[in-house]
């Protein structure tokens, strides 16, 4: 339970030395996690290079019209995304729309931006723009 005024000495400010040593293991920590998510991007690559050894998925895959080249592990993974995103799994759906390039939310932008492009070549100059302000009673600006 909390004590009422709370405890400022948690609340010292870290000394140069410590938020160093700080920064220094969180990119210590940092180059450890790019380097296991790297070593399982490249194993997931080799897996998906691989032929399909699963008699059940490789029939599958035949059903599907994939010729007997093409019955690879990588194409197993893409028949089960593609059958999910069909059954309207929209984290599948999403994952196939990034593979094959065609983002929802990127293709909204591209198409803002295009259409501000164009509005910004039709609208007129800004040389032909008159400004009329009224006289509203003071005498220039001069205050005593």
């Amino acid at each position: 339970m909390a004590t009422k005024g709370g405890r400022p000495e948690n609340l010292k400010p870290a000394t140069k030395e410590t938020a160093k040593e700080r920064g220094r293991a969180g990119g210590i920590a940092s180059g450890k996690a790019k380097r296991r998510r790297k070593t399982v991007r490249e194993v997931l690559k080799l897996l998906c290079g691989l032929p399909c050894t699963d008699r059940t998925i490789k029939r599958r895959m035949m059903a599907a019209g994939l010729d007997d080249d093409d019955l690879t592990n990588g194409a197993a993974l893409a028949l089960a995304i593609y059958k999910g995103a069909a059954g309207g799994s929209p984290a599948l759906i999403k994952q196939a729309l990034e593979i094959l390039g065609e983002e929802p939310y990127l293709k909204l932008k591209e198409k803002e931006l295009r259409a501000r492009q164009k509005e910004t070549e039709t609208e007129k100059p800004l040389s032909s723009v008159h400004i009329y302000l009224p006289d509203n009673g003071r005498d220039g600006g001069v205050y005593d």
